[in-house]
């Protein structure tokens, strides 16, 4: 990508970030949360997140929000496909957000600690083990 292209999502960081938040909450037809629409703003978050100029750039609140939304996982019944790509977003993202503490980080673990009784597959154990190293190696910060 030439640098002009980066400057452009950087300074486009901001208006990716609102619609992605849109997208991670959208309904579908039946009320219930579009899997569909998720998958694809999730995505598009995990092309982002792997440019470091777009990831300096994001609002704090944004990713405070998408770390909780892939972490919300034991109060819902996601589809295999969903549950897999918000575990697989919540172990690559290095966002910096405000309350990365200890507490928190325990708590994050309790919240992919079960997903393996809900949602079935190998890449589920992968990317909860990502996680946990992710998550250790925050706490020890």
């Amino acid at each position: 990508m030439t640098h002009s292209r980066y400057k452009a999502l950087v300074s486009k960081a901001g208006l990716l970030s609102q619609f992605i938040r849109r997208d991670m909450t959208a309904l579908n037809g039946s009320n219930a949360l579009d899997s569909v629409l998720i998958t694809q703003a999730l995505k598009l978050l995990m092309a982002l997140v792997r440019i470091p100029s777009v990831m300096e750039v994001m609002d704090p609140d944004f990713c405070s929000f998408v770390i909780d939304r892939s972490t919300e996982m034991r109060k819902t019944r996601k589809r295999r496909n969903l549950s897999s790509t918000l575990t697989s977003v919540f172990s690559r993202t290095e966002f910096q957000y405000e309350n990365n503490d200890c507490c928190t980080c325990g708590k994050n673990c309790g919240r992919v600690h079960d997903i393996a009784d809900r949602v079935k597959g190998n890449g589920v154990y992968a990317y909860r083990l990502l996680v946990y190293r992710k998550l250790i190696g925050q706490a020890l910060m």
